[in-house]
């Protein structure tokens, strides 16, 4: 809870099960059940294995057929809060539980204030695996301010690349980011045809 408001924490999974513990499994070592009041797998292509895994970490799984990364707004009608962090899957905390705490409060601070709509949560420059990149994330958001530990020319990208932006919608707010991307398992994602291409 913060400042009086619900937390929740919903996770979109589609196979990839090694993954998913992984991911599961980095979120209990910071404990953060404990920050969340409420908490959810959405399973795409719901089996008995998943399951299995949300009641091993003490989640509610819920799901059904494939439909997609469109089950985010079915994960969300799921969760009982008055804020959802909504990762996937392959998006492993990466930072400590007071670092969760601290960029969640001034989330909700900025979001109840009406200076952004959502904060963005992927780290800033530990993005993670290349099918979610820093150019593909760069071409996706407007980056107005890159912290100095990031090192553009070890990502390919240079000023220009960062600035470059699709019109925003949302006024999004942006902080140093919790969650990388990190698949544990073999990926269908790996023989997908937009794998290692600009999408």
């Amino acid at each position: 809870m913060i400042n009086g408001k619900k937390m929740g924490l919903g996770i979109l999974s589609y196979k990839a099960h090694d993954t998913l513990k992984k991911t599961l499994a980095s979120l209990e070592q910071q404990n953060v059940g404990s920050f969340f009041d409420d908490y959810v797998i959405y399973f795409n292509d719901f089996c008995d294995q998943d399951k299995e895994i949300a009641d091993d970490f003490s989640y509610r799984a819920v799901g059904g057929s494939n439909i997609g990364f469109t089950a985010q707004q079915q994960l969300a009608e799921h969760i009982d809060a008055d804020y959802i962090v909504l990762i996937q899957n392959d998006c492993p905390l990466i930072e400590t539980f007071s670092e969760l705490e601290k960029q969640l409060t001034r989330a909700v601070e900025l979001i109840e204030a009406g200076q952004i709509d959502l904060m963005r949560l992927r780290h800033q420059w530990h993005v993670g695996e290349g099918f979610c990149d820093v150019e593909k994330y760069a071409g996706f958001y407007n980056i107005s301010a890159v912290n100095e530990a990031f090192i553009a020319m070890e990502h390919g990208l240079d000023e220009k690349g960062l600035k470059h932006s699709l019109t925003k919608h949302f006024k999004i707010g942006v902080c140093k980011g919790l969650f990388t991307h990190n698949r544990f398992d073999d990926s269908f994602r790996k023989n997908h045809p937009f794998y290692n291409k600009k999408i």
